[in-house]
Order: C-alpha cells, then structure tokens, then sequence
C-alpha cells in the first residue's frame, strides 16, 4: 500500500515537473514576443499594414527595424516606409493627402524602441508603388523564422531566416505579390529588423 502511494506521488511529480519543462520549452520558443499584423489596406498604388508587437516576459526587449528608401522586384521600383505612430489605419484611410505630404517631408525608415514588459507596441507599415505599377502585394505582413503568417500559397520554406543568435530574432517583411504559385511576381522577402533581450 505504501508502495503504491510513493509510486503515484512520484509520477505526479514528474509529471508537474514536466509539464513546466514543456511551457518554458514553449515560452523560449515563441521569444515571449506575440506578431500581430492586421488585414492589408489601401488601393492602387498605397497599401498599409499594422502589426502589433506584444512583450510576454517580464523583461524589456529591444526592437529595431530600418528600411532602404526603395527597392525593386520584377524590376518595379517600390517603397515601404515606416509610419508615424500617430497614423492609424482608420486615420490613413480618411485622409488621402496625408501620404503626398509625408513622402516630401523628411521622414525616418528607422525604428528603435524598448517595448516594456507586458506592453504592446504597434508599428504602422506602408507600401507605395511610385509608377502606377500592376505589381502590388497581395499580402504583407512582419514576420520572424518563429512567428509566421499565412501567405496563400507560399510554403514555410521559402521563410530562410536565421535563427536566434545570442537571444536575438531577426525579422523580415514578407510580400506576397500573388497567391498563385506560378505567377511570375512571387514572393519576396525584406530582412528589416531584430528584436532582442535588453541588458
């Protein structure tokens, strides 16, 4: 009879033991950082995202994110550039002058942000297309080699990215500029980031 107890409270043990192991595996795993990206908006030439970064830990972490000035796919020139803060979806949305004006003042591509613990963070994304272009992403979304997005049509495995290295993620903008797999406009992906522990 006292084998038995001794037996079951040992397995309860263990068993408590790893579930923990398995919800720190889980924790180390996601970098106790949650993506969020909304739904793509915009028309024509001007498409706008913004993705949500949450911290999970009990820590700060550093995130920074830089973008060129242009870039080119298919050789179609394109931009993306980073947002105010101010500027929300619902605000670009009603006010279409907004862009013209921002794109001839001189404006920073770069981000450098402690994000605090249990704090979300929301970095505003814009894609613009200067020459009126059929190229234009069907979907764009911020993404790292541990938090996916459901690209229509584009396998995981076009996701190369390195992994963590000395508690960093880098992070890539994804752009999908058609969800068949056969289109000549592909996918493309911008390494523009990292997040990482601060000291």
């Amino acid at each position: 009879m006292i084998n038995k107890i001794v037996f079951r409270l040992f397995l309860v043990l263990c068993f408590g033991n790893c579930s923990n192991n398995n919800y720190d595996n889980i924790h180390l795993q996601n970098f106790g950082i949650i993506i969020v990206n909304s739904a793509r908006h915009g028309q024509l030439n001007y498409f706008n995202i913004s993705t949500t970064f949450s911290n999970d830990t009990l820590i700060p972490v550093h995130l920074k994110i830089s973008f060129l000035k242009q870039y080119v796919h298919n050789n179609k020139k394109f931009r993306i550039i980073l947002l105010p803060e101010s500027m929300t979806v619902e605000k670009l949305r009603n006010n279409g002058t907004f862009i013209q004006n921002f794109l001839q003042s001189d404006y920073s591509n770069t981000l450098n942000k402690i994000i605090k613990p249990k704090e979300n963070y929301t970095v505003n994304i814009a894609f613009i297309n200067d020459n009126n272009s059929n190229v234009i992403p069907g979907q764009l979304a911020l993404i790292s080699k541990l938090h996916k997005f459901n690209f229509g049509s584009i396998p995981d495995s076009l996701i190369k990215q390195d992994g963590r290295k000395n508690d960093s993620l880098n992070i890539s903008l994804g752009l999908n500029f058609s969800v068949l797999t056969d289109s000549v406009y592909g996918f493309k992906l911008i390494p523009c980031g990292t997040i990482y522990y601060s000291n």
